[in-house]
């Protein structure tokens, strides 16, 4: 680790997720990690159960958007082993409020990644600056060790 998000970074809040991996000693794995504004935890989902997985686990998010992108931790980032033992995104289905927009593929790397959303501002309306998004996931870079993926942060900079 070493690295923190800014104090102009909009962490964006879980609405809803697949069910997450059940905790191990210290370390929890619920949506909530994806908000918590600390890269070293992360959402889990739990692959028991998921025939396909990890086609079918999705995570969705709310919060404000600014500069048209959002940018997501791939992976769980608690250190660089903790990274490389667990699966890693690879490519997504990106929905905002509910429309498909684009499928995306992330790179294997720490550290955040930006995701463009051209033109995303109109589509928020007169109401303001939230969206909503949905990350859905269908394809992982494989883990050394483990098939579990994780996301340890979504949100957007400036303001």
């Amino acid at each position: 680790s070493g690295w923190m998000l800014g104090i102009m970074d909009h962490p964006f809040t879980v609405i809803s997720a697949s069910k997450e991996l059940g905790s191990q000693g210290k370390f929890t794995f619920g949506s909530d990690n994806v908000s918590d504004d600390d890269p070293t935890t992360a959402w889990v989902p739990d692959p028991n159960g998921i025939e396909d997985y990890p086609m079918g686990t999705k995570i969705v998010a709310e919060g404000p958007e600014y500069n048209e992108a959002i940018d997501i931790l791939n992976g769980y980032q608690y250190s660089t082993e903790i990274f490389d033992v667990n699966s890693r995104i690879k490519r997504i289905a990106l929905y905002v409020d509910g429309q498909y927009w684009f499928e995306v593929e992330l790179s294997d790397v720490m550290g955040p990644q930006k995701i463009a959303l051209p033109e995303i501002n109109l589509n928020m309306g007169d109401g303001g600056g939230s969206v909503t998004i949905m990350l859905e996931v269908l394809e992982l870079y494989p883990g050394s060790k483990y098939p579990e993926y994780g996301i340890s942060g979504i949100y957007t900079r400036g303001g």
